[in-house]
């Protein structure tokens, strides 16, 4: 819903539309054949001159606690930036990407793709990490 701000011009009244709706990311996540989305992380990173930054204190995650190959994530009250998205899953628990773990983002397997909320339909593929798959991990730290 809209906020309408009453501004006083003059000895008249002005109504100026303020706010707009919810800055949201959303979309769908999906684990590879045969894999799961539970306990994934979806990160929403700022990009800022060609450089994405999930150090910054504007960037957020979520985690994926539904069950099965793919499942829906929204990341909620975004700032008014462009965003890189995306999410991973540490298999082995060793709080590092490596062997077997899943990663991916949106634009893959092209370069990350900038998105501005409010922004539906950003899904994003994971990927098995392996040494044959040596996906490029374009995000700064996690």
């Amino acid at each position: 819903m809209r906020k309408i701000r009453i501004v006083l011009v003059g000895l008249g009244v002005a109504l100026v539309a303020c706010g707009g709706g919810p800055k949201n990311i959303e979309g769908t996540l999906s684990a590879p054949s045969g894999g799961s989305v539970r306990g994934s992380i979806v990160a929403v990173c700022p990009v800022e001159g060609g450089r994405i930054s999930c150090d910054d204190p504007r960037a957020k995650q979520v985690e994926v606690n539904a069950s099965g190959r793919s499942a829906p994530y929204k990341v909620e009250g975004l700032e008014d930036a462009s965003y890189a998205v995306a999410a991973l899953r540490d298999n082995d628990g060793d709080g590092q990407l490596g062997e077997g773990d899943y990663f991916g983002y949106y634009g893959y397997p092209d370069d990350p793709k900038a998105v501005k909320p409010p922004a539906t339909g950003i899904n994003v593929q994971m990927q098995v990490l392996s040494r044959q798959n040596r996906m490029s991990l374009p995000f700064g730290a996690w």
